[in-house]
């Protein structure tokens, strides 16, 4: 059993990320079971995933020896070391840290519990830089997704107040976030728009484009440019005013232009002979904008952050841009 009593610093988090903040190698599956049990308690008391720690709470968890803390010092299965592509810091302060994801690379542990992934990367980072105590400080915590094989920009606070400011700027759609993608063949336009509906398949892990409304899709919407083409590619720029699963990837892909490397939407054979094994696409440019209203984070309304180019801008270097398209 491990027993803690919440502190200042600890306060306002959700129960799920307390948790695995303090038991990093705690798989998911074996977390939701003891949740069910009642292995995890607040004051002596099950509480709901969602629920949020107060300063004072006392934590108990009555979970398998190699998961709670100090299990490597005691014999117990060791916190795994990150390995594999790892991430680069864009921007970095007390509160916040942008990360610039490798494609390649999970930003949350997956159903299977693997380990290596963003989020630990980035607690492994801080715990090193000094900045981060497991089990004593605010779990640093993403703030937002990209799929595995897409690189760039990903959101994480290193505070309770920078984490429930990040969150309530991404559902009110203030942080604006821009794509760069390689695609398939030539836009009909310089410039144009997606504006139609997404309907999630979730058991084949797949979204489909519809035209119309129907029960169950959701609207989605893209802004693009076209910046360079070759005589088989173009380089576009894409911006999400809705941010749905596999938005741009489906989107492209439904207008007759894939993004290249795109195993599950996109054209094999022409990605086997660019020999891309992820697809081009890298989240490339967030731009904090919303009005002056004293927050947390109120130093960073108005800036914009950009990751270096991704690999994939190399295959236009040879070529003018777009121009008049």
């Amino acid at each position: 059993m491990y027993i803690c009593q919440i502190g200042a610093k600890q306060a306002g988090q959700r129960l799920d990320k307390l948790v695995f903040s303090i038991c990093p190698d705690l798989p998911g599956s074996a977390f939701y079971r003891a949740l069910k049990r009642g292995n995890i308690k607040i004051n002596g008391r099950r509480r709901e995933i969602s629920y949020r720690v107060q300063a004072g709470d006392t934590l108990r968890l009555y979970l398998e020896p190699q998961y709670l803390p100090g299990a490597a010092e005691s014999g117990g299965v060791p916190a795994p070391v990150p390995a594999g592509p790892t991430f680069a810091v864009v921007y970095e302060d007390d509160h916040v840290l942008l990360a610039d994801k490798p494609a390649g690379l999970l930003v949350l542990p997956g159903q299977n519990g693997e380990q290596n992934n963003l989020q630990n990367q980035l607690r492994h980072y801080l715990q090193e830089q000094g900045g981060y105590r497991p089990g004593q400080d605010f779990a640093p915590a993403v703030c937002n997704r990209i799929d595995r094989g897409t690189s760039g920009i990903v959101l994480a606070a290193k505070t309770a107040a920078a984490e429930q400011e990040l969150l309530l700027r991404i559902r009110q759609r203030q942080i604006h976030k821009s794509y760069l993608c390689a695609v398939v063949g030539h836009m009909p336009a310089a410039r144009g728009k997606f504006d139609n509906y997404l309907f999630k398949d979730a058991r084949q892990s797949r979204v489909y484009v519809r035209q119309n409304p129907q029960p169950g899709a959701k609207r989605a919407i893209t802004h693009w440019q076209v910046l360079q083409k070759t005589p088989q590619l173009s380089l576009v720029e894409a911006q999400l005013l809705t941010g749905r699963t596999h938005q741009i990837r489906a989107q492209f892909a439904a207008s007759g232009h894939p993004l290249l490397g795109d195993s599950k939407y996109g054209e094999n054979s022409v990605n086997r002979r660019y020999r891309m094994k992820s697809q081009a696409l890298c989240s490339y440019r967030v731009q904090f904008d919303w009005p002056a209203e004293g927050g947390p984070l109120d130093y960073l309304r108005g800036r914009s952050f950009t990751t270096q180019k991704p690999a994939f801008c190399q295959l236009f270097t040879p070529y003018k841009t777009a121009g008049g398209q």
